[in-house]
Order: C-alpha cells, then sequence, then structure tokens
C-alpha cells in the first residue's frame, strides 16, 4: 500500500546528522523519520482527520524547554508533539479556519 503524503517538513537544527523529516499523511498520522538513514523513528496517532500540515518548532523556541513537532489536521486539531519520543504535549482547537502560510526565510534575504 503506498502512503499519501499532505505535507512534509524538515527539522531546522542545521546539523544534517540530526536532521529529522516529518510528514503528515492521510491515514491521520504524523511520521518521524531520520534524514540520514531513511528510517522512521516515529508514528504520531491521534488524529481524527487528515492530516495536512506539519513543522517542527525552531530549537530556539521549545514548549516546556523541549522541541516540537507541530501537526494540524482537517478539523483544525493542533497537536504539539515532543520530538524525539513522540510524547503528546498539548492538543489545541482552533475556533476559525486556519490558513497555512509560507514564511520568508530571513537569513536568505527573504522579505
Amino acid at each position: 500500500m503506498v502512503e499519501e503524503y499532505s505535507s512534509v517538513a524538515a527539522s531546522p537544527n542545521g546539523d544534517l546528522k540530526n536532521c529529522l523529516v516529518a510528514t503528515g499523511g492521510d491515514d491521520c498520522t504524523v511520521r518521524v523519520y531520520s534524514m540520514i538513514s531513511g528510517r522512521q523513528r516515529l508514528c504520531l496517532t491521534g488524529h481524527a482527520r487528515k492530516v495536512f500540515a506539519v513543522c517542527f518548532s525552531d530549537p530556539k523556541y521549545t514548549v516546556g524547554g523541549k522541541c516540537v513537532v507541530i501537526s494540524l489536521d482537517q478539523t483544525n486539531e493542533i497537536r504539539i508533539w515532543e520530538k524525539e519520543k513522540g510524547e503528546l504535549l498539548r492538543i489545541l482547537n482552533a475556533t476559525s479556519p486556519i490558513t497555512i502560510h509560507q514564511l520568508p526565510d530571513y537569513e536568505k534575504g527573504g522579505h
């Protein structure tokens, strides 16, 4: 069976050896892979609908001192996961529709 992914994000830690890739999928999961080995490290479950956005927190910004993976599903449920062990830290429910925007990369001269 071929898995369908709606989104993909790479961790912004700057160290390729420890870089992770997260995917959000039609199967309501978030999967985290090692960029170097390609092996799946985590499969995060709990979303009731398709996950269509994932991102990693910048290492400078943490939740309870932990770097996180953030996922958003079709019901506007946001889940915040600890990125190393996959512990679910928080669930937020947006009360209005969420629009996903690509933010400019200011380090590369974006405006």
